[in-house]
């Protein structure tokens, strides 16, 4: 289903929102669109494919890689600081 919102031009009009929500039956059978929608661009563009989480879901991975982004940049830093101290 592609999410659409009525235009204020005409009544018939309607313009779409840019994303969308699919339900299959199995977990294979969504696997397997996934992988196939993948390969294939959809009116031209590429699709970005996914399964639902919530708010709170994405909003916790997110913090959690940009909690292993801090610790990597972290790492390099005093491994710089390390070998200046080398020389």
């Amino acid at each position: 289903m592609l999410m659409k919102k009525p235009s204020a031009a005409a009544a018939h009009d309607e313009v779409m929102l840019g994303f969308g929500f699919v339900c299959f039956k199995s977990v294979e059978d969504a696997q397997r669109a996934r992988v196939e929608a993948s390969k294939r661009p959809f009116r031209g563009c590429s699709l970005y494919i996914s399964q639902f989480e919530t708010r709170e879901q994405r909003k916790a991975q997110m913090l959690e890689r940009i909690d292993q982004l801090e610790f990597q940049r972290y790492k390099k830093r005093e491994e710089v600081k390390k070998d200046m101290l080398k020389l």
